[in-house]
């Protein structure tokens, strides 16, 4: 029972991205802001929302190692995991904006939130910040789609009626959590036959289980050659995980924090910090004339993650989890 949960989890996961795609590059097109911008917002939204409902019925259950585990090890899956997954397939193209914009961003707030739980608790007016910069970043996501569209992203591609756009994001959402859902409780069950540890679950099962809709969300966009959803849901999710999700949790009452959950701590923001590095050093990245291009929002020349960058993603990651284990 619990394989075939598993095997219909994945089918309909994987159908929900395709739904999620088609109905978010839709709503790009009609309201003339670029696929990025939409991968950090509106698919990411979705694609969190498994988090979300796994981190609040933790809390609820009083089980919080598995609500901060689950954060710390899809913000790393993220990463490691999804980006290595998706630079399998094809070289990713990163738009400056990003490299130079976001990424540090997510950096950022993975700084701040280590410095918050430094208490081992990460109480409610730290939920409450992280609520506030949460409402900066969207007011900046807003500002940035107004500035960043680009028509070419768009060739070829007929979109949907914006009803049925959202139609179709609703019905993306919903198959990547009941399929992402599935998973996670089948593995879990599987997982525990076995005994393992429940914050190791919440690390590596749980973890994975709910990024799987990011996963499958971000592969399909890869496939469907819109590169800047890929990029944009993988760090958006990391933005929302940290801000939304742990903000929104923290402020209804206090999250211990363990201090073993500090060597997960150091995976969030070596991830993070490793995709920058290795994107920094490429052709026209000098700080100074970049950063005047970036400032004015001129697109200039693109990064790329290679397909040997994203194998040594996946690497690392087999290393984390196997550390783990």
């Amino acid at each position: 029972m619990e394989l075939a949960f598993l095997v219909l989890g994945f089918a309909v996961l994987v159908k929900g991205a395709d739904f999620l795609v088609d109905g978010a590059v839709s709503i790009a097109k009609h309201c003339k802001v670029s696929h990025v911008v939409v991968g950090l917002t509106v698919v990411a939204f979705g694609t969190s929302l498994p988090e979300l409902f796994v981190t609040l019925m933790s809390s609820i259950k009083g089980e919080n190692e598995i609500l901060i585990g689950t954060i710390l090890g899809s913000n790393i899956a993220n990463i490691l995991l999804m980006l290595g997954l998706c630079t399998s397939i094809r070289a990713i193209a990163i738009k400056p904006q990003v490299v130079w914009h976001e990424i540090p961003f997510m950096l950022l707030i993975s700084l701040l939130l280590w410095g918050f739980v430094s208490d081992q608790v990460l109480s409610q007016t730290d939920g409450r910040w992280l609520l506030l910069v949460f409402v900066f970043f969207l007011g900046w996501m807003v500002h940035r789609g107004k500035k960043s569209f680009a028509e070419k992203e768009d060739e070829g591609f007929k979109a949907h009626p914006i009803p049925l756009a959202l139609g179709y994001c609703l019905i993306g959402v919903t198959g990547l959590y009941f399929g992402g859902e599935w998973i996670v409780e089948g593995a879990i069950y599987i997982a525990q036959q076995f005994g393992i540890a429940e914050s190791v679950i919440g690390l590596t099962i749980v973890a994975v289980g709910t990024t799987l809709p990011e996963i499958a969300a971000s592969i399909a966009a890869v496939r469907k050659n819109r590169i800047g959803l890929a990029i944009g849901n993988a760090i958006g999710s990391n933005i929302f995980n940290i801000l939304m999700v742990l903000g929104f949790n923290a402020t209804i009452k206090d999250i211990p924090y363990a201090a073993s959950f500090d060597y997960d701590m150091y995976f969030v923001l070596g991830a993070a910090l490793l995709l920058w590095l290795i994107l920094l050093p490429q052709k026209g990245s000098a700080p100074i004339s970049l950063w005047k291009r970036v400032a004015r929002w001129e697109l200039g020349p693109e990064y790329i993650l290679k397909r040997w960058q994203g194998g040594l993603f996946l690497v690392i990651y087999a290393v984390y989890v196997w550390s783990l284990i």
